[in-house]
């Protein structure tokens, strides 16, 4: 039967109320609590409620009536008060909740429970009826939807009972039993409705879990979910580690679902993705609350082959010690990217003490491109960011991204670091600014001992502004070793540093440090902006006197109170194997702001080399005369003079009357394959010229 009902009778009544047993009932002696005999008072009965429920067999959208009138008083006494109550089941809007009869539409399936109390006339109050009613499933549709191939969850109008089909109009209530249902039915698609699901969800093979509010064509069967962030969230129980889990699974993906990670507290994750293959994770919003002193990852990807990442955001929860928004870790093919939606991350200030929004590590064929990340607030003054953390990863692009972050103790936009792998990486067409930064600000660092790594970092755009006041080492870019030969080329970044005018720090566009002799390195068509403070003022730097390195077509603007202000700062010991080779074509600045700018500073006191330049000499040299010079040391350095009509700021060029300076050379005898035909200047500057190198 559909309907069950119970009806209180009398005997109950008495046994419930009273404590009695009447003999007519199969009674024997009645004693109250203290055990003296006792007669009962059969008096004043009270009423007994009775419902009755139409139709008998109720089907899915079925209009039901629950009926009371059966109710009666074993003194004859009239019925004067009735009293309904839902006490299980999906919640039903009652007609009315005070009147002999009540009706609902009955929902697609379930069973519901209901309870009634009636009331005599003189004010006693019968025990509850209770009525459970199975809803059998019986859409009004020609289509049957249990057939569809795809299973349907639903926090408010769904149930786990066993007898669940998963339909659309027959859906389970947790995501949990979607998958069991999914598995069992060889289903791969699980749409989850609008709602709060509290559970640790673990995806497993071939399952696409998606989170948008779906619908249905019930014509053709055809399935859609609604585009754009959802309201439907998955939320790890209290003391979980993670809220989604995707493990040894291949195939498998998530979309469109709002993520709230774990509160371990030793290691928290939204979603953690660990020794699979082929993954998708696409249209999340992802927060990890943590716990103090946790290591907090909103996505963690661990030991995966092939996994992609797009349109999504993230956020820090400022309650962990060190968070990072993406973790990629000894996984190979793992994309981050936009294609299908902007991926953005968010850094606000916190307790961590370290934040990195995306850290790729021991994991190979890496690729990041058209990530924004940003800060809406100033990070806190104990906070080390880093934009972009690459480590050991062999093959790694990264290309079109935007990071731009105010504050913390320390900043960077993006990191390289290599121990022990083959290293060939692509950092390209990135902007990347940081402000107010206390102690260092870098805008990309290479930092890798391994002979021969590779790193390409072209068309960047890098601002750097630190915190005012600060004496604190500013670089653009900056490339270290340990002795080793590494091949590096900046080619067509634009390096703009913008300090107070109390600022006593050095500024560096580009820092080569510790390279070894047979280093390939070459710095080409890159323009230096650096304006204020008392520091010294460098683009280009070298520490070492071994290391070889060619600098063509590089253009640097000056305003600074220092008078050690150079294109070059070498080792004073590089006279014998002296650092800067083939460099030509080089533009300083030193009348545009009366900056004196030397082209050499330490450069070769021993006057046994000599630096081919070409440089406008002064503003009283025609250009047709200004040809080449030998700068010897820093004694007699030429200070190169480029006047206001020099540069037009406002159309971002070189005046065309003076274009004809910028020439070229020759070859750049390096070996390094760099087209610069192919590599257009990208901050409005003219090319300063094509340079082969052979």
């Amino acid at each position: 039967m559909a309907v069950f009902f119970k009806r209180s009778t009398i005997c109950g009544l008495l046994t419930a109320v009273f404590a009695l047993a009447l003999a007519a009932c199969g009674g024997g002696e009645v004693t109250d609590q203290l055990g003296e005999d006792v007669d009962p008072d059969v008096s004043n009965l009270p009423p007994v409620a009775v419902i009755t429920v139409t139709p008998e067999q109720v089907a899915s959208f079925a209009l039901v009536t629950l009926d009371a009138s059966e109710s009666f008083d074993p003194d004859g006494e009239e019925i004067v008060g009735y009293s309904w109550t839902q006490t299980g089941g999906y919640e039903m809007e009652l007609s009315a909740t005070d009147t002999v009869q009540t009706t609902f539409e009955a929902p697609v399936s379930g069973v519901l429970t209901f309870e009634l109390v009636v009331q005599d006339v003189s004010g006693n109050s019968s025990l509850p009826a209770s009525v459970e009613i199975g809803v059998e499933f019986d859409p009004p549709f020609d289509q049957d939807v249990d057939i569809m191939e795809a299973v349907f969850v639903s926090a408010s109008t769904g149930s786990d009972d066993p007898m669940q089909s998963g339909s659309y109009l027959f859906p389970v209530k947790t995501i949990g039993r979607g998958i069991e249902v999914a598995q069992a039915a060889s289903l791969e698609d699980i749409y989850v409705m609008e709602g709060t699901y509290e559970e640790s969800v673990s995806i497993p093979d071939a399952i696409a879990l998606h989170g948008c509010v779906a619908s249905v064509n019930f014509d053709d069967g055809a399935i859609t979910h609604a585009a754009g962030r959802s309201t439907t969230k998955i939320k790890a129980p209290a003391g979980a580690q993670s809220a989604v889990k995707i493990a040894g699974a291949t195939g498998a993906s998530i979309e469109c679902f709002t993520v709230e990670g774990g509160t371990d507290a030793a290691k928290s994750m939204g979603i953690d993705v660990a020794d699979s293959q082929d993954i998708e994770i696409r249209n999340v919003s992802v927060s990890t609350p943590g716990a103090a002193g946790a290591l907090c990852q909103d996505i963690s990807i661990d030991g995966t082959l092939i996994a992609s990442i797009s349109d999504a955001d993230f956020q820090n929860s400022g309650t962990c010690d060190i968070y990072t928004a993406i973790s990629i870790d000894e996984s190979s093919d793992v994309t981050v990217d936009d294609a299908d939606g902007a991926v953005e991350i968010e850094v606000s200030p916190g307790s961590e003490s370290y934040v990195k929004a995306i850290e790729s590590s021991d994991s190979d064929g890496t690729a990041l491109s058209g990530i924004s990340i940003d800060s809406t607030a100033a990070l806190g003054a104990t906070t080390a960011f880093s934009g972009i953390v690459l480590g050991d990863s062999p093959i790694s692009t990264v290309e079109g991204n935007s990071i731009a972050v105010q504050g913390a103790l320390a900043a960077t936009g993006i990191s390289m670091r290599c121990t022990g792998a083959p290293i060939d990486h692509v950092v390209e067409a990135n902007e990347i600014e940081l402000d107010g930064a206390a102690t260092a600000v870098k805008g990309i660092r290479v930092k890798c001992p391994i002979a021969d790594a590779l790193f390409r970092i072209q068309r960047n755009r890098i601002w750097l502004t630190p915190d005012a006041n600060a004496a604190i080492p500013v670089t653009g870019i900056e490339v270290a070793a340990q002795g080793v030969p590494l091949e590096v080329s900046a080619v067509n970044n634009v390096i703009t540093m913008t300090m107070a005018a109390s600022d006593k720090a050095d500024k560096t566009g580009v820092e080569l440090s510790k390279l070894g002799s047979a280093s390939a390195i070459s710095i080409l068509h890159n323009s230096f902006l650096m304006m204020g403070g008392t520091g010294d003022i460098y683009a280009i730097g070298s520490d070492r006197d071994s290391t070889q390195f060619a600098a063509s077509g590089n253009i640097m603007f000056v305003y600074s109170s220092s008078a050690d202000n150079a294109l070059f700062r070498l080792k004073e010991a590089c006279q014998a194997n002296y650092c800067a080779k083939d460099v030509v074509a080089n533009l300083v600045n030193a009348d545009f702001f009366s900056t004196p700018v030397k082209m050499a500073y330490y450069y070769d006191t021993a006057a046994t080399e000599a630096m081919d330049v070409i440089n406008e000499c002064d503003l009283a040299t025609p250009p047709a005369q200004c040809v080449s010079d030998e700068v010897h040391h820093s004694a007699n350095a030429i200070d190169a003079g480029m006047n206001e009509s020099y540069f037009n700021f406002e159309a971002g060029m070189l005046g065309s009357a003076h274009q004809a300076l910028v020439i070229d050379l020759g070859p750049v005898g390096l070996g390094v394959d760099e087209d610069l035909y192919a590599n257009p200047r990208s901050d409005g500057l003219p090319d300063i010229g094509p340079v082969e190198h052979q």
